[in-house]
């Protein structure tokens, strides 16, 4: 999806979603047409990383919450 950088390279293979190979696409259109409409990133960083003591639906209700703040938790 365009997301590695030197000295990481692609190699081979495809990412097809709805017929679509979005491994040939650029990277701005993937974010415009794809991410968050039809698929998510959840990046691994240490700082980014799922707590294993935190429920899965908290760390949704904090991501919604981020994005509308009016939204009530439990919705």
């Amino acid at each position: 999806m365009g997301y590695y950088f030197a000295p990481l390279h692609y190699i081979s293979g495809d990412i097809i979603i709805d017929g679509r190979n979005i491994s040939s696409m650029k990277p701005d259109d993937i974010r415009r047409q794809i991410l968050g409409s039809e698929i998510s990133y959840i990046p691994q960083a240490a700082m980014n990383a799922l707590n294993p003591t935190q429920k899965i639906i908290s760390f949704i209700e904090d991501v919604i919450h981020a994005h509308n703040p009016k939204a009530a938790k439990g919705d």
